[in-house]
């Protein structure tokens, strides 16, 4: 069965710290993204935990139907880094910053629903070109009776630095 998926990622952050806000310029960006909204039809809205995700959903003007950690924490990954910083200030390797099932948590969702997360989720996905204040439609199409092939399809509705606007994975 297939259904779409949208996922906002948050934008630039500010560096250097655990649970850190969005730059004016990820806010700004956000506005612009919740601009595209009404063209969307979402039935719920899933949100990470950290103050990132809050500020794009209170931009966005959005009111999050459920928080999920898939979508992101309070810890800040720095991918560029190749490090993580917890809430305790500590900064440790992303190798051993452990991150729930991706897959399995987007099989499960509805059809409408729009995730406020990191970039990481969707690189989890194998969506290499994800990055930092983004609006990606999934399409994911999952066969009840075959559920070890799973199509997904991503397309970048908006990048605030077009580069690669499509890609598609096969997983098995």
């Amino acid at each position: 069965m297939e259904k779409t998926i949208y996922v906002v990622t948050c934008g630039q952050v500010e560096s250097g710290k655990a649970n850190p806000g969005l730059t004016m310029t990820a806010m700004s960006i956000a506005g612009t993204i919740a601009a595209k909204m009404p063209e969307i039809k979402i039935q719920q809205v899933i949100i990470g935990t950290g103050f990132r995700h809050s500020q794009v959903a209170v931009i966005m003007d959005l009111n999050p139907d459920a928080y999920s950690v898939v979508c992101g924490s309070e810890s800040f990954p720095d991918p560029d880094a190749g490090i993580v910083f917890l809430t305790d200030g500590a900064e440790i390797s992303e190798k051993k910053f452990l991150v729930p099932d991706a897959r399995s948590f987007l099989n499960s969702l509805e059809e409408g629903t729009l995730l406020i997360t990191d970039q990481t989720f969707l690189k989890n996905l194998g969506f290499k070109e994800a990055k930092e204040g983004q609006l990606v439609q999934i399409n994911n199409d999952v066969d009840d009776r075959f559920p070890f092939l799973d199509f997904t399809k991503f397309e970048v509705l908006f990048d605030p630095n077009p580069r690669l606007q499509t890609a598609e994975t096969l997983n098995d």
